[in-house]
């Protein structure tokens, strides 16, 4: 079975959290992702106008297996992948036969091949344990009332639907495209970025100048009334998880004056102590990032570890 950090997570940090929660402090941050503790991540790569799919060892950047290759469409086939305990991905793609403005569907790869799961999704990942997936998504109009739906769910690997986390409407054009102006959209919607140590979800929610920062429970249901105000911390540019230590998220974003700064936060208070004002800021790099400031990567950077092989790596999950 390949190490994963989702292993790491599911074996070590119940103490760190419990931890947190009884100081009302971070707890120390988990060992951050590293070659030694890993076998292979997977990868996106770019390559003579294709787009693949990959196992790629850690330590040497030896391409282990290539799971698809595909000629992408213009906006791109792979939309956001991540790697399982048992070695699977899954991973969003696009998918032709779905409405306009709704091409996406999640898929499982496999050194046997691909199987079809749920349409509309936007992000997946899989949970520590291998065993379900988080996932956001945004369906179509189905019932003419003027709206789609937005949603966080869980999933089993098979892609049935467990429960839904949240759901919210989201306005469409009377041509039954997305309304990304809303203040439900807003040019971007919900993405999972990762699992947190006790079962919670690091999500971010809205984007640009109306985004937060959102942890959400992965096991209780209408938390519709929970989430955090768009935009929760002034600033014009809306917030996103980089990391984690305990229970504490490690938040970045941008400040009046359109100057980066990092903050942590909890499911309590998102707006805690600000712990630097880099300057500027490397979105290649955001795991370095997090570590910088002491905490564990949300998620691996293209650049996170080496490539030997044609073209780039343009996404990558551990």
């Amino acid at each position: 079975m390949t190490t994963t950090r989702r292993s790491l997570i599911a074996a070590g940090l119940g103490a760190a959290v419990l931890a947190a929660t009884a100081t009302g402090m971070p707890a120390a941050a988990a060992p951050a992702p590293a070659a030694a503790a890993s076998s292979v991540y997977a990868a996106v790569t770019k390559a003579n106008g294709r787009e693949y799919l990959r196992l790629i060892d850690t330590r040497s950047g030896r391409v282990t297996a290539t799971l698809a290759s595909v000629k992408p469409p213009a906006e791109g086939y792979f939309k956001d992948i991540d790697l399982a305990p048992d070695g699977s991905v899954h991973a969003v793609t696009h998918d032709a036969t779905l409405p306009d403005s709704y091409r996406t569907r999640l898929r499982r790869y496999t050194t046997k091949g691909a199987v079809a799961l749920q349409p509309y999704i936007l992000t997946v990942k899989v949970a520590p344990n291998g065993k379900t997936l988080a996932t956001t998504s945004l369906s179509p109009d189905g019932d003419g009332d003027g709206y789609g739906l937005e949603t966080l769910r869980i999933s089993s690997l098979k892609g049935i639907k467990l429960r839904d986390l949240m759901t919210s409407k989201a306005p469409v054009w009377k041509k039954g495209t997305p309304y990304a102006g809303s203040p439900t959209i807003n040019a971007g919607g919900t993405s999972v970025l990762g699992w947190l140590p006790g079962g919670n979800l690091a999500v971010d929610w809205g984007c640009c100048d109306s985004g937060a920062s959102w942890i959400a429970s992965s096991t209780r249901t209408n938390q519709s009334t929970t989430l955090p105000p768009r935009r929760t911390l002034m600033g014009t540019f809306g917030t996103t998880i980089i990391g984690y230590k305990g229970a504490s998220v490690l938040q970045l974003h941008r400040d009046d004056d359109y100057q980066p700064l990092i903050r942590w936060g909890t499911a309590t208070s998102y707006t805690g102590k600000i712990v630097g004002r880099p300057g500027s800021v490397d979105w290649a790099r955001l795991d370095a990032v997090a570590r910088k400031y002491g905490a564990t990567p949300i998620r691996i950077s293209p650049k996170t570890y080496p490539y030997r092989g044609a073209g780039s790596v343009v996404q990558a999950s551990l």
